[in-house]
């Protein structure tokens, strides 16, 4: 379910292109600081895909799709008290998105990977650091582009071959102050452990890994909303393979500065807990 909501932020969740221009925005920014580029190059590049105040966007992001009845789902479905139930579009809403550029111009190939990578690993709207807001992308433009996979083998290599293209060549990289999919600071795991009900990889997620002492010891490397807020290093998804409707958990964390109360060390820790728990494999990165 999506958490998805604009101006009427309490009852009436709705999808916007604006939120889907936000997360391929922040995925082409991962990519572009993979490629090892200044801060003035990564402006430059995303400038010229999403526009800036001294020019506008390349691309329109256009969305299509009725009016989702809207149901009442729990944001925190592993406590036995205070569930939050919260209004939200529900799981299977479908919706038409179009990526449009100028008559005689074509998109970029930087847009292009953006969508890729955010339909591989990324989700939309609150709460999407922790699987919730997971997204099924299927391209009518490039058969089989997005198309689940059979299996999570499948999966894995398409994540794979997508941010090593993407990527592109890098050399050693210094620690980043803005999150990067540079292979020394960033860590995608794919599990094989598949759920037919996602509320349950969400519970088993808490319950089994993020809520045990040992990682509860140090809860603000996972982000923090006290004395200075910040989002989560950690994002946690769900991505569907076969037919059945059956996903599983795909996680991926990304280090950069400044990292006050964030203990990589304990990232680290969980990253491998995490792939013992959902029977999975680093496809990218991880460190030492």
């Amino acid at each position: 379910p999506w958490f998805l909501y604009g101006a009427d932020s309490r009852n009436n969740p709705e999808l916007r292109s604006a939120s889907v221009r936000g997360q391929l925005r922040y995925w082409l920014r991962a990519l572009l600081g993979g490629r090892r580029l200044t801060l003035a190059e990564i402006w430059q590049a995303e400038s010229a895909v999403f526009g800036s105040t001294g020019g506008g966007s390349s691309i329109a992001i256009r969305l299509f799709g009725k009016t989702p009845e809207i149901a009442t789902v729990l944001t925190l479905p592993h406590r036995t008290e205070r569930r939050s139930p919260a209004p939200a579009i529900p799981l299977g809403y479908s919706a038409s998105l179009e990526v449009v550029t100028r008559p005689g111009v074509i998109i970029a190939p930087d847009a292009w990977a953006a969508l890729k990578v955010w339909a591989l690993l990324g989700g939309i709207g609150k709460r999407s650091r922790r699987m919730f807001g997971s997204i099924d992308v299927q391209s009518r433009g490039e058969p089989g582009w997005f198309a689940p996979s059979a299996l999570a083998d499948g999966l894995m290599t398409t994540i794979r071959e997508t941010l090593t293209s993407a990527v592109g060549a890098h050399g050693t990289m210094v620690k980043p102050n803005f999150p990067t999919l540079h292979p020394d600071h960033s860590w995608v795991i794919v599990g094989t452990k598949t759920y037919s009900d996602p509320e349950q990889a969400n519970m088993d997620l808490f319950r089994d890994l993020l809520r045990i002492p040992h990682f509860r010891s140090k809860e603000q490397t996972f982000g923090q909303a006290m004395g200075g807020r910040r989002s989560s290093p950690l994002i946690a998804q769900l991505r569907r393979v076969g037919s059945d409707g059956e996903v599983v958990p795909v996680l991926t964390a990304m280090r950069s500065t400044p990292d006050r109360n964030i203990d990589w060390g304990h990232m680290k820790d969980f990253m491998k807990a995490a792939e013992r728990y959902f029977e999975g494999q680093t496809v990218w990165g991880g460190w030492s």
